[in-house]
């Protein structure tokens, strides 16, 4: 929970380390169950259109900057060390823009998954 005053964690014991996509699906999963629940929120003076516009655009948003940023620092550390790819791609920027677009559509997709999944086990305690 996030205020501009504070941060409250709850639930410590769901910490989790594990693949890329679970963290960007998580959030975005949250994400979409607030838009799809603002119907319930809705009430004559306030139908809750602006926000669910707000909702949709954050998503939007940062899946955008992710991908700005994670290929950003992809390219600048291309000759590091520990790298998953060949060293050849990177010699070719051709194919380390193929590379790169197929692994973000890869992990785009495997967020969403990871979303759904968290959104379906967070329904039942809505009810």
């Amino acid at each position: 929970m996030v205020t501009r005053e504070s941060t409250q964690v709850i639930d410590p014991e769901f910490a989790f380390y594990g693949p890329m996509g679970f963290d960007i699906g998580a959030f975005l999963g949250n994400l979409i169950l607030a838009y799809f629940s603002q119907d319930g929120h809705a009430d004559q003076a306030n139908d809750q259109k602006a926000y669910k516009e707000w909702i949709l655009k954050t998503i939007e948003d940062t899946w955008n900057l992710f991908h700005h940023k994670f290929t950003a620092l992809w390219d600048e550390h291309r000759h590091g060390a520990g790298e998953a790819y060949l060293p050849a791609i990177y010699n070719n920027p051709e194919v380390q823009l193929l590379v790169q677009k197929k692994y973000m559509t890869d992990l785009f997709h495997v967020s969403l998954g990871f979303g759904a999944a968290k959104m379906i086990s967070l329904v039942p305690t809505m009810f």
